[in-house]
């Protein structure tokens, strides 16, 4: 798995009488450094504003001093699913993937994140093989979660994280813990996330009505014959045989690889693996 990190920051954005994040920082987290010499920040945020402001501060650092970060996020989701509820105020998953894009860049792709969040795995609805990935991996839920499942699970992921710096190993401590609840979270890469909305890309590409209206806007373009099946078939046909390319030029996109020549190899994909 591509899987790598030389420091941590963990932000919460949560009323006083949770402050859950800071509690997990300060009874494992901030540990790391002793034991394996790597660095943790942790911020409090509350407003939009001032969580955009500690992420640009993140995109900065890697800029210049090339961290690769893990950022472990501690904030309520909205009930809606659309996003992340602050302290004070709001921040729409677009508005946070555009934030994420920026370190993942400057991380030289390494931004990894977790999310002790309600609904954090809709993040992903946000996400297009039309643009480069704000993320290289992660670890969330689709569903609801409660203090008394994910503080544990959490705790167990990191403590087993700073003991081993091994991804599986702490992904099975976390998946092993609390099994009186039934376990929502996972570890997904980019390949299987550019895998999953590749296929919805290709659901909404490759409809009949897509189709079709592509085909009418072409035969527009062109203004000659009318419509037709037997053209209509043959345009059908060609759009498919073109996938390959199509696919190509987005997975480039989506792992950036040509500025990161590197995830050719880190992320290897191809069509037949996503069909």
């Amino acid at each position: 798995m591509a899987f790598q990190f030389d420091k941590i920051y963990v932000i919460e954005s949560l009323d006083p009488n949770e402050e859950t994040g800071e509690e997990l920082y300060n009874s494992v987290i901030r540990w790391f450094e002793d034991k394996q010499g790597i660095n943790t920040v942790f911020h409090k945020v509350e407003t939009k504003e001032e969580l955009i402001n500690v992420l640009n501060e993140i995109a900065s650092d890697c800029n210049s001093i090339a961290f690769k970060p893990l950022i472990h996020l501690e904030i309520h989701g909205l009930k809606d699913k659309s996003g992340l509820s602050l302290r004070l105020g709001s921040i729409s998953w677009d508005e946070l993937s555009n934030c994420l894009r920026k370190i993942n860049r400057s991380s030289n792709w390494n931004l990894n994140l977790t999310m002790a969040v309600c609904y954090g795995n809709y993040f992903l609805g946000t996400l297009t093989p039309l643009e480069p990935s704000p993320i290289a991996g992660f670890v969330g839920s689709f569903e609801e979660i409660f203090e008394e499942d994910f503080v544990p699970r959490f705790d167990e992921f990191y403590s087993t994280l700073r003991n081993t710096m091994n991804l599986d190993e702490a992904i099975r401590a976390m998946m092993n813990q609390n099994r009186q609840f039934e376990n929502g979270f996972a570890f997904i890469d980019a390949r299987r996330i550019f895998s999953d909305v590749y296929n919805i890309y290709l659901e909404q590409q490759f409809s009949n009505e897509a189709l079709n209206s592509r085909y009418l806007a072409a035969k527009e373009h062109v203004g000659n014959n009318p419509p037709n099946d037997e053209e209509f078939q043959i345009f059908v046909q060609l759009s498919f045989d073109s996938r390959e390319i199509y696919f190509e030029k987005h997975r480039r996109k989506f792992f950036m690889i040509d500025e990161f020549p590197e995830n050719e190899i880190r992320f290897p994909i191809s069509l037949n693996e996503v069909l």
